[in-house]
């Protein structure tokens, strides 16, 4: 992580000379730091171990300070062009790789550099440049007056400079009815500001200035003659991510699911790895006592993929995990102190928990992911039904509604719904969609225990929304959720102690996905038809074949019964907040819990508000109280 500080003015609200013990609060000592002039730079560049005495951070050609938080894949190509020789010291160092493309290029060296970052670099006029790469990148706050600012990868060392720490009442609403945040420059903090995705900062004593440089659906097409084509691109793409995360890390590990993203990336991981080097897997699963619910459409365990998968690479040393004791607010005090934020998926992403634990007592540095394969490899193009409908590809459309396993409605009315729905006006697809679920709660994505008013139904959801009806609506609705909770990985990072990367997460893969043809995604009505074809050969045939999608938190029900007082606890520590009182339906809660079912109620209505409604709505209020000290 990185921060930076500056006094443009003697009066200054800002106290830089605490950024450093903040910035390493769960690194147990402060992060690397160097003052000069009025600028305070620091750098944490490990979530555990020693700081460097006498850091000085890195300069560019041109004498410019540089900070990166993350990583720049085409270090090669960038050293190419500058006429670095890259086995140099100076070759080999990102951040000065970064310091001299800035140098050369100014702005526009953003389109050059291709990796996952966030940057800081201290101009000779007083100025600070921020940028984010495109697509989810590390995040960036800032805070800024006339008379100083600071910038930082997490919102805590900023406040500990000296910027209060005041949530926003129209965020707090937002929050709570998991809704999107509609000013991607904004946080949930009054003046806490953050740099866009793909966006340039400047900030001076005059102000600051914004400019967003990448547009995701500028993206220009990729059209190959034949089919194997594209699977050889995306295997050779996936090859390169997998080769830059493997250089970086000394024990790396893998998040492994039952499913095709991971499974693949981790044959790509395990055709790479040195000779005799271990792979360790760790996978999550509900406890061997669970019976539950599951829909048709879903599966809960795992394991029995898992296992078939990992027979055929020896390398790989599988480790199971149960979650036992993990609930939906597990570690939610740490993590509201390592991020200062909170979202609600958080309830859900705790089943992830294990994992790291367990990949952090196996002495791992690196955890690698597939958590962006839905987006890329494994891309459903839920837009497919209203293109085909749209080019007339009446066979294509048919075979896709017909294979839906678990979808009780017709034919004609699956393609009603997917294909013609999604291509009516906004007013009208709602009204529709009111008329059609008037009795279906599970329809409507806001939080229903809010209280009626101007919270809900503000903004499109976090958690749903509508349907895309072209790619181009689909590729504005991912960049519109890009980057959310970008924090939360630093907070997994100092929480747990180590390193995490989304092979799937790579410029070049992401935007060839973004660029294919609807029909390398969806065949004859097999959906996933890329990431099918790239794994014949590394996968079993049942998991290759498998049409059903793995759900987390499936044993939801058998981990909150027995928390019901708790649950009860905390409803009436909302009802004794004035703030929160106002705006969440107590009474509604209560009855949810007073009511709780005998026995699992797998899904629909009901399983949506316990599931997912109810933990989220107490997870929110705790971090609301958190941030007020109203605990």
């Amino acid at each position: 992580m990185i921060g930076a500080g500056i006094r443009w003015a003697a009066n200054s609200w800002l106290d830089a000379s605490r950024i450093a013990p903040s910035l390493g609060l769960f690194a147990g000592h402060p992060a690397a730091s160097e003052t000069r002039d009025g600028l305070t730079l620091s750098r944490l560049a490990r979530p555990r171990g020693p700081s460097p005495r006498g850091w000085r951070a890195v300069r560019s050609p041109a004498g410019n300070p540089v900070l990166i938080c993350g990583w720049i894949d085409n270090c090669d190509r960038i050293a190419a062009d500058l006429g670095v020789d890259r086995a140099s010291p100076q070759g080999q160092d990102e951040e000065y790789l970064y310091g001299a493309a800035f140098d050369r290029w100014g702005d526009g060296a953003e389109a050059r550099i291709s990796g996952l970052y966030a940057s800081i670099i201290a101009l000779p006029d007083g100025r600070l440049r921020l940028a984010r790469s495109p697509l989810g990148a590390y995040p960036l706050f800032y805070a800024h007056t006339p008379t100083g600012a600071v910038a930082c990868s997490i919102p805590r060392p900023v406040f500990a400079a000296g910027w209060p720490q005041k949530l926003r009442s129209d965020a707090l609403l937002s929050q709570l009815a998991f809704e999107l945040e509609d000013d991607k420059a904004a946080s949930a903090y009054d003046g806490l500001m953050q740099v866009p995705e793909g966006s340039v900062a400047y900030l001076s004593p005059a102000g600051v200035t914004c400019r967003r440089w990448y547009d995701i659906t500028a993206i220009p097409p990729t059209r190959f003659a034949r089919d194997e084509d594209y699977v050889e691109q995306a295997n050779a793409l996936l090859a390169e991510s997998v080769g830059h995360a493997l250089a970086a890390a000394r024990k790396p590990a893998v998040s492994l699911s039952g499913g095709l993203d991971s499974s693949i990336a981790t044959a790509e991981i395990v055709r790479q790895l040195p000779a005799g080097q271990r792979l360790p897997s760790f996978t999550f699963h509900p406890p061997d006592d669970w019976q539950g619910n599951v829909p048709p459409t879903n599966f809960a365990d795992e394991r029995e993929y898992v296992r078939a998968f990992v027979a055929q690479y020896p390398q790989i040393d599988p480790h199971f995990i149960d979650n036992r004791g993990i609930g939906f607010d597990h570690k939610a005090r740490e993590f509201f102190l390592a991020t200062s934020t909170a979202y609600p998926a958080q309830t859900v992403g705790a089943t992830h928990h294990g994992v790291w634990q367990a990949a952090a007592d196996a002495g791992v540095d690196w955890l690698l992911t597939a958590a962006d394969g839905n987006a890329t490899i494994s891309n459903s193009a839920p837009w497919a039904y209203s293109e085909f409908l749209l080019r007339g590809r009446w066979r294509e459309l048919w075979r896709m509604a017909a294979n839906r396993p678990g979808d009780h409605r017709s034919v004609p009315r699956r393609i009603l719904a997917m294909g013609l729905v999604p291509l009516l006006p906004p007013r009208m697809r709602a009204a529709v969609r009111q008329f059609v679920h008037r009795n279906d709660d599970t329809a409507h994505f806001g939080n229903p225990l809010l209280r009626e008013g101007p919270a809900q139904g503000r903004k499109d959801s976090i958690v749903g929304g509508p349907e895309a009806s072209s790619r181009r609506q689909w590729l504005a609705m991912l960049e519109a959720r890009c980057g959310i909770g970008a924090e939360m990985g630093h907070g997994y990072e100092q929480i747990f102690g180590l390193r995490c990367r989304d092979v799937t997460h790579y410029r070049p893969l992401l935007e060839f996905c973004f660029s294919l043809p609807t029909d390398q995604f969806v065949r004859n009505g097999q959906t996933r038809w890329l990431a099918r074809r790239m794994a014949v050969g590394r996968l079993p045939e049942a998991q290759r074949l498998e049409r059903r999608n793995a759900m987390q938190n499936a044993d939801w029900y058998a981990r909150l019964t027995p928390r019901l007082g708790e649950l009860r606890e905390m409803i009436g520590d909302i009802e004794r907040d004035p703030e929160l009182a106002g705006l969440i339906d107590t009474a509604r809660a209560r009855a949810l819990v007073d009511n709780w079912p005998q026995s699992d109620p797998g899904y629909g209505k009901l399983a949506t508000h316990l599931r997912f409604a109810l933990p989220s709505t107490l997870l929110m209020a705790q971090f609301v109280r958190h941030v007020s000290g109203r605990n």
